[in-house]
Formats: structure tokens, C-alpha cells, sequence
């Protein structure tokens, strides 16, 4: 329950619970090499992947321990035949996990540390791959009925990578995959399997009465166990009243008095506040999977103020201002928000007009000169170059100055769904629209039904060149881009094919019935 509820991991847990069914329905399908049962294998690793992010590493580690345990001589065509049922799997479910998700996830990995060094990693994946190699060679040595055993053996050879990711990492420090210490789960589930099949074997050859003894200390350790979790789950459930949480009351608060306009919350507020309203927000989502990583710096400046001394204020302000954000909610020391972010939580005393103050948390307004996302401006007052730091803001300022700048043409942006927007502005024929919502390739514009150049500028935010004068209408417009497209056509093709296959045995059967 503290896995699922506080660490929020009950898609991983998912994606474990899951790890079985794959196995034996993979090693069927593989034993069997009928079509049929790999469609069916392909099931679990789809949903693996889909649920969460270690079920892809899992779904990995299946696929190739899978066919290790099967024959003493590992052949190329089992392990081609696994790598093709896991590669569909992934194709059905692409569209919503697209191999850019899985780079952005690598890249934040290797920025927040989180990742190791090529080295590093090259070294934490070869004593992984030796070792398993050794209980390879050692189950085939001790197996004396051959491919029969091999549940047994895909055990051993589970174990291995299971207990080695997270050991390594946390006495050693090298490794090869990202958060290795959530491995954990897989490292226990490991370890008990091990446990009750290694001792199989010398719990058989006891006599009824022995294993009776034998059982009545693992009961009484189980009840206890069984007791202990029972207490602690009693301790986290217990009534809530949401709306008087701090977490609803600041979200409907700015619903109510920023409707539809982008705000910063803070800690647990951030997470909950798309749950209670349809509020734009800075940050929110995982740190992990962010797209924009500009985002991630402006939230680390923000919250530790690292280096910026008596500047703290003036800097973080100039981020608040280049992400758009109309508020900022700060919790106190007395809070009751959890996690307290915010290293000064009183930088702002003084600096901005408090709007709300409750339970020692406070949401501040954050002077903007529009509370649009679009705004007219020259090209050489984008960000060109991105920061390296959260103090890195020389061309932060000139972004921020031509923002506020009351010289500047107005620009309003109406939405029409998540993928369409309108941009109205009087330009001049050398100006550009900087937009305060993230790049994609997938966004296209056009001015008067002719494409306009779309770009990236250094915090990653999106900016057109609508190559207009006078007063200008841009539509903005998101598809998903070549990626997208490629995705859900591989996608369909799988689903189509296994469509096809089962008409096409229905048919045969038919026909055989018929004869």
C-alpha cells in the first residue's frame, strides 16, 4: 500500500504482476511455434509497456531469458521469434509510448544524474551479462531432464539481472538503467521465488509430520507479517474531507480567479490540481518524462535558489514571467502541503501582491502585461541560446523586456480543443509571434491557408514567422508529426494482421468442417 498509494507505484506493480503470464505464455508460444500463441504472448508485453515504463525493460528481460532457458544450445530463430512477438507488442502500443518519449525519458535520465557514464554503464551491464551467462552454463550443468526444467532455469536466470540492477547501484554505483533503485520490487519477488523453488527439491523428501513442524513457524511468521501490514494499512486509510484539503481549496481558487490562464503550484497543490480543475500549469507531471527541459531548470531556480543570494526574487521572477505564469503558489514552513518545495519560502514578502493566504501558504500575483501565451516581437529578443543554468538569464532578461515591453502589438490566442489554436495580432512585416507553450514537430501554422515556419527557440518554447503585415490571423495546429503518423500506422497494421489471422482460421475451420 506505501508502494502503491504514496510512492505511486501501482502501474510498476502492474506491469510485475504481469511478468509471469508473459513468461509462460512466451515459452508456449515459442515451444509450440504456432501462430496462435504468439499472438496471444503478445497480449501481456503490450500491456506491460503500456501500464508503465519498467514494464519495457521487463518485457526485454523476457524476451531474452526466456529463450536461454528453453535449450542447451541457444538458437537464433528462438530469440528472433521473442524479439519479434515483444517488437509487435510495442508496435500495438506505440501511438501512446513513441520511441521520442523513450528518448526524452533517457536524456532527463542522464541530466538529473540519474543515468550513468557510457563506461559506467558498459561495465554495469557486463558483470550483469557475465554473471547471468555463468547461472546459464551452471542451471544446464545441474538441470538433468533438459528442456522439461526450464521453468527452473528462466528462475535462475531472472534472479540474476533481478537482484544485480539494484545491488549494483546502491554498493557499487554503476549501472545501465535509470532509477535503479526501483527495482527493488523485482529484487524481491526474485529472492522469494528462488527461495520457495530451490527448496522444493528438500521439502518433498520430508515426511508429512516434518513438514508440519516446518510450516507451523512459517504460518506463525506470515500471521505476523499478515498483522503488521493490516496495522499499517489501518493507519492510512482513514476519511479524508477533500474540498477542505488544502490541495482543492487553492485549486478552485485559481480556477476561479484565473480561469483558462497558466499558474505555478507548488509540491502536492501541482499534482492535484489537474485531478479538481482544467487549470494550465507550470510543472505538474513527471520530472521524468518532461518534454521541455528549459521547464525542469526553471523549476529547480525557482524552488532552490541555488547561487542566487540576495537575487533570489529578481530571478525567479523573470522565469515566472518567460513561462507564462499568472500566479505562484508558495507553502510555508507550516504548511500543510507535504513536500515544501521551495527552499526561501518568503522571497516574495514585499515583491509581489499576496492574493490568498491560508494555512500558512500563500499564492502571490505575478506582474504579466498579457495574460495570453502569444506575443508579438522581434526575433532578436527570442532566447536564442538555453540557459545552462537558472542564473544563466542575460538572454532571459531581453525575452522578459520585450514581453512587458507596452510598445508591443497585443496578441490573443483562443483554443478550439487541444490541438487548435488562434493567433490574432497586427504585425509588422519583420516581427514574429513567440508563443509560451512547448515545441513539437507535430505543430504546423498557416496564415491565410499557406504553411509558416514553425520553430524552437532556446527555452523550447514555439515561435512562428507568419511573414504578415497589418493585422494577421494564425492557425496553429497539432497532428503529431511524422512520429505520430508512423506510430499509429504501425500500430494499425499489427492489430489489422492479427484481425486477419483470426478470420482467416475461422475460415480454415469452416472449411474443415465443411469437408
Amino acid at each position: 500500500m506505501y508502494l502503491a498509494f504514496d510512492w505511486d507505484d501501482l502501474p510498476h506493480m502492474t506491469s510485475l504482476a504481469l511478468l509471469p503470464v508473459a513468461v509462460l505464455l512466451l515459452a508456449r508460444a515459442l515451444r509450440s511455434r504456432r501462430l496462435l500463441y504468439s499472438w496471444i504472448a503478445l497480449l501481456p508485453m503490450a500491456v506491460m509497456m503500456l501500464a508503465n515504463m519498467f514494464g519495457a525493460v521487463l518485457v526485454a528481460l523476457v524476451a531474452v531469458t526466456v529463450p536461454l532457458s528453453l535449450e542447451r544450445r541457444p538458437r537464433g530463430a528462438l530469440f528472433a521469434h521473442a524479439a519479434l512477438i515483444a517488437a509487435a507488442a510495442y508496435l500495438a502500443v506505440c501511438p501512446w509510448l513513441p520511441p521520442s518519449l523513450l528518448f526524452t525519458i533517457r536524456r532527463n535520465a542522464a541530466i538529473d544524474l540519474e543515468s550513468d557514464t557510457f563506461l559506467r554503464s558498459l561495465a554495469a551491464l557486463a558483470v550483469v551479462a557475465a554473471a547471468s551467462a555463468l547461472v546459464w552454463l551452471m542451471a544446464w550443468l545441474i538441470a538433468s531432464k533438459g528442456a522439461a526444467e526450464w521453468p527452473w532455469r528462466w528462475l535462475l536466470l531472472f534472479t540474476c539481472p533481478a537482484v544485480l540492477i539494484p545491488v549494483l547501484a546502491q554498493y557499487w554505483g554503476p549501472h545501465f538503467v535509470p532509477q535503479p533503485g526501483r527495482y527493488k520490487f523485482e529484487l524481491e519477488l526474485a529472492v522469494v521465488w528462488a527461495a520457495v523453488f530451490l527448496l522444493r527439491p528438500l521439502i518433498q523428501r520430508l515426511r508429512v509430520s516434518e513438514r508440519v513442524v516446518l510450516a507451523i513457524p512459517l504460518v506463525a511468521g506470515a500471521f505476523w507479517q499478515a498483522a503488521s501490514y493490516r496495522e499499517i494499512a489501518q493507519k492510512m486509510l482513514r476519511p479524508v474531507d477533500v474540498p477542505a484539503s488544502l490541495e482543492y481549496r487553492s485549486a478552485k481558487w485559481v480556477a476561479g480567479h484565473f480561469p483558462g490562464q497558466r499558474v505555478m503550484m507548488a509540491g502536492s497543490m501541482a499534482q492535484w490540481l489537474d485531478t479538481f480543475t482544467d487549470e494550465p500549469e507550470v510543472g505538474g507531471q513527471s520530472y521524468s518524462t518532461a518534454p521541455n527541459w528549459m521547464e525542469q531548470i526553471a523549476t529547480y531556480q525557482l524552488y532552490s535558489d541555488q547561487n542566487a543570494g540576495d537575487r533570489a526574487a529578481e530571478v525567479s521572477l523573470l522565469w515566472l514571467e518567460a513561462v507564462g505564469a499568472q500566479a505562484v503558489a508558495v507553502p510555508g514552513p507550516e504548511s500543510p502541503e507535504p513536500w515544501k518545495p521551495f527552499a526561501h519560502p518568503r522571497k516574495f514578502d514585499g515583491v509581489l501582491p499576496v492574493l490568498w493566504r491560508e494555512d500558512d501558504t500563500a499564492i502571490y500575483r505575478v506582474p504579466q502585461a498579457s495574460a495570453w501565451l502569444a506575443h508579438v516581437m522581434r526575433p532578436s529578443q527570442l532566447v536564442s541560446h538555453p540557459p545552462i543554468h537558472g542564473l544563466d538569464v542575460t538572454e532571459l532578461r531581453t525575452y522578459v523586456a520585450a514581453l512587458e515591453d507596452p510598445a508591443a502589438a497585443p496578441a490573443t490566442l483562443r483554443w478550439q480543443g487541444p490541438d487548435r489554436a488562434y493567433v490574432r495580432a497586427r504585425l509588422e512585416p519583420s516581427e514574429i509571434v513567440s508563443t509560451q507553450f512547448n515545441y513539437h514537430p507535430g505543430w504546423h501554422a498557416w496564415v491565410d491557408g499557406k504553411p509558416r515556419r514553425v520553430y524552437a527557440d532556446g527555452l523550447g518554447l514555439m515561435a512562428v514567422d507568419p511573414q504578415c503585415a497589418g493585422d494577421c490571423e494564425i492557425a496553429l495546429e497539432f497532428d503529431g508529426g511524422v512520429e505520430s503518423k508512423a506510430c499509429l500506422a504501425a500500430s494499425a497494421a499489427v492489430l489489422l494482421a492479427a484481425m486477419a489471422w483470426v478470420v482467416r482460421a475461422v475460415l480454415r475451420r469452416k472449411e474443415r468442417g465443411d469437408g
